[in-house]
């Protein structure tokens, strides 16, 4: 009987110690958990902000081909959805009136 006394006294240790290691462990896993949802969020809003910059990269790289192929006496030019905006300006094109307002 004192033999199983002292074996059931180690028993309930044992199990308080590992219980007492398995919610420190718990606490543990819980706050990784939170540190790689805010992780995971704070890439959502980077991917989301790298998006838009890249969009707008876009929209300001044709922008400026745009002009480079003005400048270079191109036919017209498309916007952004690829609408023709404008035709190839020559100085030919304008009414004396028109030349005369220019310079």
């Amino acid at each position: 009987m004192l033999q199983n006394a002292g074996l059931e006294g180690s028993l309930a240790e044992t199990e308080a110690r590992y219980g007492a290691q398995l919610e420190q462990l718990q606490g543990l896993i819980l706050r990784g958990e939170e540190e790689l949802a805010q992780a995971r969020a704070e890439l959502q809003r980077q991917n989301r902000e790298h998006c838009a910059l890249q969009d707008a990269k876009s929209k300001l790289e044709a922008e400026i081909a745009t002009y480079r192929a003005l400048l270079e006496g191109g036919e017209g030019f498309r916007d952004s959805e690829g609408t023709v905006k404008g035709q190839r300006w020559h100085p030919s094109v304008l009414s004396p009136s028109a030349e005369k307002s220019m310079f």
